[in-house]
C-alpha cells in the first residue's frame, strides 16, 4: 500500500505544488502574512499542508475506496484559531468555493442518544433525522439547506456533495444550530 501511495504522491506533486504555490501567494497578498507566518510541505504520499499562524490548509489525494481507478482529492483547513476568520472578504478571496464541509470537534463526548431523542421530539417536519441502529452517529438534513449536519460522539460535521465557500459553510451551520437550539441544550452541547 504504501508503494501505492508514493506513487498516487509522485503522479499529484505537480498539482499540490501549483495548488500550495497559489495559496501561498495569495495569503501574502489578502492576509498580509509573511513568509515567518507560513511553513509549506508536501509529503512523498500525496499531501500537501501550508501551516500558518491562523490556521492550516491541508490538500491531498488518495486511492478513492470504492474505485482503484480514481483519486478522491480533499482540501480542508483545520487548527483555526478564530472562525471569524472564515467568514472574512479576504479569505473568501484565497480560498473561493473550495469546501466541502466543517468538522468541530468539541472536545466532549456528545450523548448521541439523547440528541436523536430531543431532535425526535421536537416533531419538526423541516427537519430529517436518520441515524445508525446503535445510535452512535446521526445525520440531520434542513428543507432549503444543501448540507447534512453529522454528529458523532466527540464532534459534527457539515458536509455539502459539492465545493461551496466557507461562508456559506458558517451560515448554514448557524441555521441549524438555530433550528437545533432546544435539542443541543437536552443533549449537552450548548
Amino acid at each position: 500500500m504504501e508503494s501505492t501511495s508514493r506513487f498516487i504522491g509522485t503522479l499529484v506533486r505537480p498539482e499540490l505544488n501549483a495548488d500550495l504555490t497559489s495559496i501561498h501567494r495569495q495569503l501574502r497578498s489578502e492576509l498580509n502574512l509573511k513568509r515567518k507566518d507560513m511553513e509549506v510541505g508536501i509529503d512523498p504520499y500525496g499531501c500537501g499542508v501550508l501551516t500558518t499562524t491562523e490556521f492550516r490548509y491541508q490538500h491531498s489525494f488518495e486511492m478513492s475506496e470504492n474505485h482503484c481507478d480514481q483519486l478522491t482529492q480533499l482540501r480542508q483547513v483545520d487548527d483555526i484559531s478564530d472562525l471569524n476568520l472564515l467568514v472574512t472578504p479576504e479569505f473568501e478571496s484565497v480560498f473561493g468555493n473550495r469546501f466541502h464541509g466543517i468538522e468541530i470537534d468539541f472536545g466532549i463526548e456528545i450523548e448521541v442518544e439523547e440528541l436523536i431523542d430531543a431532535i425526535e421530539e421536537m416533531d419538526d417536519s423541516d427537519l430529517n433525522l436518520d441515524y445508525n441502529l446503535e445510535a452512535t452517529q446521526c445525520n440531520v438534513e434542513l428543507n432549503g439547506i444543501p448540507e447534512v449536519l453529522s454528529f458523532e460522539k466527540h464532534g459534527i460535521r457539515l458536509h455539502n456533495h459539492r465545493n461551496v465557500s466557507s461562508s456559506q459553510l458558517i451560515w448554514n451551520l448557524k441555521e441549524f444550530q438555530t433550528r437545533l437550539v432546544s435539542a443541543f441544550e437536552s443533549a449537552g452541547i450548548l
